[in-house]
């Protein structure tokens, strides 16, 4: 069996978009390594979101992405 290069490129992207998820996401996770658990849960300011936000939607945006570019993925 052989893949086409639509099918190579698209398996590569999708690839390329998983292991920038684990780098942004372990960024994120370092930059809020030093914070208490009732920190992710309270909005200390009404002009920023609880770190807990921001992490939920870097996960919402990827998957959005991979959506576009993996036929038949499923949302967690």
């Amino acid at each position: 069996m052989t893949t086409s290069a639509g099918e190579r490129s698209r398996i590569s992207g999708a690839s390329a978009i998983g292991a920038l998820y684990r780098k942004v996401r372990a960024q994120t996770m370092r930059i809020v390594a030093p914070l208490e658990i009732e920190d992710y849960v309270i909005q200390t300011a009404e002009f920023m979101s609880p770190p807990r936000w921001h992490i939920g939607h870097t996960s919402w945006f990827f998957e959005t992405v991979l959506q576009a570019h993996r036929p038949g993925y499923k949302i967690y």
